[in-house]
């Protein structure tokens, strides 16, 4: 039988993390960046290097990575100029 894996961390931050995909609110701007946050809450506290707002796209939860697995950091991406306005 095999032992129970137990966290050395309190239950509260057992949770998983958001991955959260923005866009930058002003039609001119191509950046686009996702972010890791505990909360939706903390995407407004992130603006884009132009000094607009973000508008987010997508949302996926991100639980606690399989023993062996790596976290590795990306750079940011920027979107093609071809986007269309809202």
């Amino acid at each position: 039988m095999t032992p129970r894996r137990r966290s050395i961390r309190r239950p509260r931050n057992d949770r998983g993390v958001l991955l959260v995909t923005v866009l930058c609110s002003d039609p001119a701007c191509t950046e686009e960046r996702e972010l890791v946050v505990d909360e939706l809450d903390g995407v407004d506290a992130t603006v884009c290097e132009c000094g607009h707002g973000f508008v987010v796209i997508s949302v996926s939860e991100v639980e606690e990575a399989p023993r062996g697995a790596r976290v590795v950091s990306l750079p940011a991406r920027r979107r093609e100029s071809s986007r269309r306005a809202a």
